[in-house]
């Protein structure tokens, strides 16, 4: 028998080896005292911008230096390309055909049954405490908000709180404040109700906000309409309510930069203005929007890596507070994000489907207690992974219907086979065949990509359809379209698409 070690068999178990130091840790800490766990999602991140990730401009240097303590995640997709269907996924453990949170209008919401399915209602031993920059976050929140022990409203972190009227809409938060704001701004027919409450409204709001003009030069950073806030009063309740909180304590904290508009603070104003990098000039996509030119697509992704600094001096800060005060001790940190943004192919922001990497590859961080080694995982992973993942290191039940999985190192299977898949349905209905949509299947070294349908952006494809397949080894970029039907490997993807689409019940317009 041969018992000689080749070279190839020594980097095999030499990339192994991290993995099996690091389960014993994991291990004790769910023995012993149940584990803290702290969710940290920053909106519209992109991993394509990330330094962690190779992106040629350091938009990530506390973040870059902090993850020699953390388990690092290369291949990590969101469940959609927008708030809505990908944090509810997050929440509930499933993908958007099982939650139907397509969109969020107000029959278009999550399925009743997901407002005891979720995360929340799967950790009834912990203290569960939530709060969101985000509308559309903010809608699931209060959905699921039986489950929560403290969720902070929304406008609690702007800059004017509104107090009284979330007192007196607490089922309405969003509807009251559009209503105010339009009543005493005079944002509909030129004129407002009450002339002295409109001009009392905007000598209030401008004493509160001249003392940060400064601070932001290119405006306050903004979540809906002209309600301002500041990244520092999330951070500072964040740290100030763990402190406060019952253990074991579970929060999920989801905050809106480095979201649009991108206002940064005025260390990293110009920043990577003189920098000489020069963003790939690629093809304008189908879906795209034909006005917008690679030059205005460059300036807004500066804005955006500019804004991506004030995200990551913050996230630092509060990395540092809670470990000045202990708070790291017994805590799971998980960062991460709900979707990215885009700046090439004339798509701007995160609005159209075209589910190209920029837009579903989101970064995640995992930060163990106690962690001393950095771990990077390559295996294929996506959002509903996540809810599986964390009653797994909380010690609870896993419940039937999820459709995520553990993922490394907390299972060591061999998972390169794995298939992970997104999808966008907001402009077909909840029943009945699917009309207009996207979906994109990761596997392998693979991204296929499935456009279909008549409506919105969807009327610029020609046939009402179209497929991609990009090879993401070779190609990073996503410049060549692979996609042949005589093809095995897209007869592969195509017939993936059929079988599970089969196994959820769903059908397709077909359209010939």
């Amino acid at each position: 028998m041969d018992n000689h070690l080749t070279r190839r068999d020594f980097l095999k178990l030499a990339a192994l080896l991290p993995v099996s130091l690091y389960l014993p840790k994991i291990t004790s800490s769910i023995n012993g005292e149940k584990p803290n766990v702290l969710v940290i999602i920053f909106d519209s991140w992109s991993a394509s911008n990330t330094s962690l990730y190779g992106y040629p401009r350091k938009t990530t240097p506390n973040i870059d230096k902090l993850a020699k303590n953390a388990i690092v995640y290369h291949n990590h997709y969101a469940s959609g390309h927008y708030t809505y269907p990908s944090t509810a996924s997050f929440l509930t453990g499933v993908l958007p055909w099982e939650h139907k949170g397509y969109w969020s209008n107000p029959y278009e919401n999550i399925q009743e049954p997901y407002y005891q399915k979720n995360i929340f209602h799967y950790l009834p031993e912990y203290y569960r405490s939530a709060c969101t920059h985000n509308s559309l976050a903010n809608g699931l929140l209060v959905n699921m908000a039986a489950g929560i022990d403290k969720l902070l409203p929304k406008y609690n972190l702007s800059i004017i709180p509104n107090k009284w009227y979330d007192r007196l809409f607490s089922h309405d938060e969003d509807i009251s404040i559009l209503s105010w704001i339009r009543n005493l701004e005079n944002l509909e027919e030129g004129f407002a109700n009450s002339v002295f409450l409109s001009r009392f409204y905007r000598q209030f709001r401008e004493i509160s906000l001249a003392k940060y003009r400064e601070q932001f030069p290119r405006g306050i950073p903004a979540f809906s309409l002209k309600d301002n806030f500041v990244l520092e009063t999330a951070i500072d309740w964040v740290a100030e309510n763990l402190q406060e909180s019952a253990t074991p304590f579970f929060s999920y904290i989801h905050l809106l930069p480095p979201h649009s508009p991108y206002r940064t603070r005025r260390e990293f104003v110009d920043q990577f203005k003189s920098d000489g990098f020069i963003p790939i000039k690629k093809p304008h996509h189908l879906l795209g929007q034909k006005p917008i030119t690679y030059q205005e697509q460059v300036g807004s992704r500066r804005m955006y890596d500019e804004y991506l600094l004030y995200a990551d001096s913050e996230f630092q800060r509060l990395m540092e507070n809670l470990a000045q005060k202990g708070g790291l001790e017994n805590t799971i940190v998980i960062l991460t994000s709900d979707h990215g943004e885009m700046f090439e192919r004339g798509i701007p922001e995160h609005g159209t489907p075209s589910f190209h990497n920029p837009l579903v590859h989101v970064p995640l961080l995992i930060f163990p207690p106690g962690q001393q080694e950095r771990i990077d995982i390559h295996a294929l992973t996506t959002t509903v992974d996540l809810l599986p993942t964390i009653l797994h290191l909380t010690g609870n039940p896993t419940p039937a219907g999820l459709e995520g999985e553990l993922i490394p190192p907390f299972q060591t299977e061999n998972r390169s086979e794995r298939a992970i898949i997104t999808a966008d349905f907001r402009l077909s209905p909840k029943s009945g065949p699917l009309s207009d949509g996207t979906i994109m299947i990761r596997a392998y070294d693979y991204k296929f990509t499935y456009f279909f349908g008549t409506k919105n952006k969807y009327s610029k494809l020609p046939d009402s359809f179209g497929f991609e397949l990009f090879d993401l080894a070779n190609d990073r970029e996503e410049m060549e379209n692979l996609f042949d039907p005589s093809d095995s490997l897209s007869q592969t993807f195509l017939q993936m698409m059929e079988d599970k689409l089969l196994e959820k019940n769903l059908e397709l317009v077909r359209y010939n």
